[in-house]
């Protein structure tokens, strides 16, 4: 069960939100020092994400500092076979190390796996390293055995 210190500072938002493009901050260190930070240059990316109609990027904004302490983003697939259901990805999950531990990774995760089963998605699935997966099996999911995936890393 998900209960915040004080439930009425936190809450979660998407991209979709006219309020989180325009007048949130970010302080939320990702992965390798990148950053996401609603700044002017990336307005336009995150319009066109926004309205693809194939990203649904969750914010989890804390009331008092006007901060973002975390985000997850479900990718939609929309496929051929399946019934032309969707392929759900889900990507970019993090929350900020001062708010680390307190369920709020598990909080946005469970919106997400609802917005997929609403968004009429097929399968969700995800990447994570070793490390992360009894965090991801606490959320029902599965670690598919033999499953391989491959890349190419153009940058990181």
């Amino acid at each position: 069960n998900f209960q915040p210190h004080n439930p009425s500072t936190f809450y979660i938002d998407s991209i979709e939100s006219t309020q989180f493009c325009t007048s949130l901050s970010c302080p939320l260190s990702i992965e390798r020092s990148a950053h996401l930070c609603v700044i002017p240059r990336y307005h336009c990316l995150l319009f066109q994400m926004r309205d693809s109609g194939m990203h649904c990027i969750l914010v989890l904004c804390h009331t008092p500092s006007n901060t973002i302490i975390g985000s997850a983003t479900l990718l939609l697939e929309h496929k051929f076979i399946h019934s032309a259901a969707n392929r759900g990805r889900i990507e970019d999950v993090v929350v900020h190390p001062d708010h680390q531990g307190k369920q709020f990774g598990k909080l946005l995760l469970d919106v997400l796996i609802l917005l997929a089963e609403a968004k009429n998605c097929y399968k969700l699935s995800l990447d994570c390293n070793d490390k992360a997966l009894p965090f991801y099996e606490k959320l029902s999911m599965e670690h598919q055995e033999g499953q391989r995936f491959m890349c190419i890393k153009f940058f990181d």
